[in-house]
């Protein structure tokens, strides 16, 4: 009988492994995300913020409050919020960088 604590450490590798490849599936979708923008495609602006949270890991709260002052910005969009065309080009110009 294999012993739990053995089970764990031979379950690990395999996670390791499986959120190496997430995060780098997260990356390689945040920079397509970036390079259609680039090549003056138009993406949708939600879907390009929740790329960027999921691929850096960042809050939705921390990223509406450190870019516009308002924590609630991606709830809101997420809620059907539209944004006005100066307040787009500035998440557009940040998420670009």
């Amino acid at each position: 009988m294999e012993c739990p604590l053995a089970r764990i450490e031979r379950l690990k590798a395999p996670q390791a492994e499986a959120k190496a490849r997430l995060d780098q599936v997260r990356a390689d979708l945040l920079a397509a995300f970036v390079a259609a923008h680039r090549a003056g495609e138009q993406v949708d602006l939600l879907e390009w913020i929740e790329a960027h949270l999921s691929a850096t890991g960042t809050p939705a709260s921390g990223f509406g409050n450190d870019l516009l002052g308002d924590p609630g910005f991606v709830r809101n969009l997420r809620e059907g919020r539209k944004v006005r065309q100066v307040t787009n080009e500035l998440v557009r110009r940040h998420l670009a960088r």
